[in-house]
């Protein structure tokens, strides 16, 4: 679906849709190339959403409304019986939308955030050697495992694919299996985030 048609409706429409789709299944995997929106500070948020202005014609932008829709996401990670999981290279720990005290409060978050039953947090150390090449973010909604309907919900600049195939849903998870044996988490990624609000520090 183009973004075009997604957004038609506004950003908000669009993040309390996500809402549903997590809600239905039981595990949450999210490969992200920044900060992924379920652990986003406000302010994070707010710079992130707000950078796709003028990107795609017809688009309702209530960057507020959205925002706050974003937000209201974040209850799914305090679920009894549910698995989130993100899995980050180093360089989103460095992606900057805004000054660098904005980062700082978001790394914090994520510390923050690590420490839930719910939640595993974990980073592909930039000192790793790398086991594929990932073009682009994903997510993996459901567990075959458990019996979900799983799907991977990939966001490109023009449009959103969903792909529900047995056969290339299977290529996703192993690709999450191999990217996620290369990282760190926990206390050591608890560590990471503290070293890197260090150098922010510094600015």
């Amino acid at each position: 679906m183009s973004w075009t048609e997604e957004l038609r409706r506004g950003l908000a429409a669009k993040q309390q849709r996500i809402q549903r789709a997590e809600q239905a299944v039981s595990r949450l995997r999210v490969y992200s190339l920044i900060v992924p929106g379920l652990l986003q500070t406000a302010e994070y948020a707010r710079r992130v959403i707000a950078m796709g202005e003028g990107l795609t014609p017809g688009v309702v932008r209530d960057v507020p409304a959205a925002v706050t829709a974003r937000l209201d996401r974040q209850q799914v990670l305090y679920e009894p019986g549910r698995r989130c999981e993100f899995l980050v290279p180093e360089v989103a720990l460095r992606w900057r939308p805004g000054p660098p005290h904005v980062l700082a409060a978001q790394l914090h978050r994520v510390a923050t955030l690590s420490t839930l039953d719910a939640v595993t947090f974990s980073v592909i150390p930039e000192a790793a050697t790398a086991v594929a090449a990932v073009p682009h973010e994903f997510a993996i909604l459901g567990d075959p495992e458990v019996g979900d309907a799983v799907e991977v919900i990939i966001e490109t600049v023009t449009r959103e694919l969903h792909i529900r195939d047995e056969a290339q849903v299977a290529v996703y998870i192993d690709l999450w299996e191999r990217l996620a044996a290369t990282a760190v988490a926990d206390d050591d990624v608890r560590t990471l985030l503290t070293a890197h609000s260090a150098t922010l520090r510094a600015f």
